[in-house]
C-alpha cells in the first residue's frame, strides 16, 4: 500500500504535493495547507473548523463569498486565493497520475471514501473538487463501510452463509467513528454506526505538542507556542513518532532552537 501525503504547498514557479508538499510545508508553512479536503464544505465561521485551523497551516485563511473557507498564497509571484475544491482538486490530480503511471493506462472514474458524519454539502463539495481534477467519481462511500467491503473482500475463509456482526473502529484525524456491519459470504450490511467529532488524532497530537514544547521551553528559556512555524514542526513531529511507535518500542523527537 502507497501512502502519499495529503499536503499543498505553493512556490513561486509550480505547486508542489505529496511528499514534495511535505517539504513545502516545513519550509514555508504560510503558503502550505496539510489536509485540504477538511476545508470542503466548511463554513471559515464553523467553530468545528476552527480547531483544527492551526493544524493544517500557517497560511491566511479567507473567507469566500459564499462563506466557505479558503487560501490565500503566494503563487507565481501573485497572491491567489484558493477554494477548498481547488486545493483538494490539486492532490487527486496528483493521485490520478500516480495511478496512471503504475497501472499504464488513463484513469477517468474512481470511487472515494469520505467519513461516514460528511453532510450532503461536503459531499458535493467533494464531487466539484473530482470535476476539476477531471475525474468522475462513480460513487462516494463512507469510510468504514469501504473497510468493511474490502475486509470481507479479502477474507472470504472467515464467513459462512450464516451472518455475523463485526465492529469496525476507527480513530481519524478529526474524529472518532465505529460501525457494527453484518457479514456473509454474500451479504454485508451496516447495522448502525457512531461517531464522535470532539476525539480526533489532532486533539493527541496538540497534547503531545504542547508537553514536549514546555519541556523545550523550560530546557532553552523562550516560548514555542508564539511560533507558530515552530509549533507546526513540532506537530508534524509528533505525528511521525506516534508512527513509529506503531512498530518499535522507543522513538525520539527532535527540535533546533527558533
Amino acid at each position: 500500500m502507497r501512502y502519499t501525503p495529503n499536503v499543498v504547498g505553493f512556490t513561486f514557479k509550480k505547486r508542489e504535493l505529496g511528499e514534495a508538499g511535505k517539504v513545502q510545508f516545513l519550509r514555508n508553512a504560510q503558503n502550505s495547507v496539510y489536509g485540504p479536503k477538511l476545508l470542503l464544505g466548511a463554513k471559515l465561521k464553523d467553530d468545528n473548523l476552527k480547531k483544527i485551523l492551526p493544524h493544517l497551516g500557517a497560511g491566511r485563511w479567507t473567507e469566500l463569498e459564499n462563506g466557505d473557507a479558503g487560501l490565500t498564497a503566494a503563487y507565481a509571484g501573485n497572491q491567489t486565493v484558493f477554494s477548498a475544491e481547488q486545493l483538494t482538486a490539486c492532490m487527486l490530480t496528483n493521485l490520478k497520475y500516480t495511478t496512471e503511471a503504475f497501472v499504464g493506462a488513463p484513469m477517468s472514474t474512481c470511487v472515494v471514501s469520505v467519513p461516514g458524519w460528511w453532510s450532503h454539502r461536503q459531499r458535493r463539495a467533494m464531487i466539484n473538487a473530482c470535476a476539476i481534477a477531471e475525474i468522475v467519481p462513480l460513487r462516494l462511500v463512507n469510510d468504514l463501510s469501504a473497510v468493511a467491503f474490502n475486509y470481507g473482500f479479502y477474507n472470504p475463509d472467515k464467513f459462512s452463509e450464516k451472518s455475523q456482526k463485526v465492529m469496525f473502529v476507527s480513530l481519524g484525524h478529526t474524529g472518532f467513528q465505529c460501525n457494527i456491519v453484518e457479514m456473509s459470504k454474500l451479504n454485508c450490511a451496516v447495522k448502525a454506526t457512531a461517531y464522535d467529532l470532539s476525539l480526533g488524532g489532532y486533539l493527541i497530537d496538540e497534547i503531545l505538542a504542547n508537553y514536549f514544547a514546555e519541556r523545550f521551553n523550560k530546557k532553552n528559556g523562550c516560548v514555542l507556542q508564539e511560533n507558530k512555524r515552530a509549533m507546526l514542526k513540532v506537530l508534524l513531529a509528533v505525528e511521525a513518532v506516534k508512527k513509529t511507535l506503531n512498530t518499535n518500542p522507543f522513538a525520539s523527537i527532535n527540535k533546533e532552537t527558533p
